[in-house]
C-alpha cells in the first residue's frame, strides 16, 4: 500500500506519523483519527477512506498521494 510506504519513509525521518487505509480495522481508523485531531504535529498519511466526509479542523496542508480508482 502506499500509504504504508510514506508513512514508513516519514518515519524514517523521525517525524510522529500515523497511516490510516481501508484494509485497517475500524476500531484502528477510529483511535488514530481521534489522536489526529486532538494532537499538534503528527502527520496522517490516508488513503481517500479519509476523504469522504471527516473533517480536521486546524489542517493546513493535505498531500494527495496516488489517483482513485475510478473517477467517482
Amino acid at each position: 500500500m502506499v500509504t504504508r510506504l510514506v508513512a514508513d519513509l516519514l518515519g524514517e525521518l523521525n517525524l510522529n506519523v500515523r497511516e490510516i487505509h481501508s484494509r485497517k480495522p475500524q476500531s484502528y481508523k477510529t483511535r488514530v483519527s481521534d489522536e489526529f485531531r486532538k494532537s499538534k504535529g503528527l502527520i496522517l498519511v490516508t488513503s481517500d477512506v479519509s476523504a469522504r466526509g471527516v473533517d480536521y479542523p486546524d489542517v493546513t496542508l493535505v498531500v494527495r498521494v496516488g489517483l482513485p480508482a475510478d473517477r467517482e
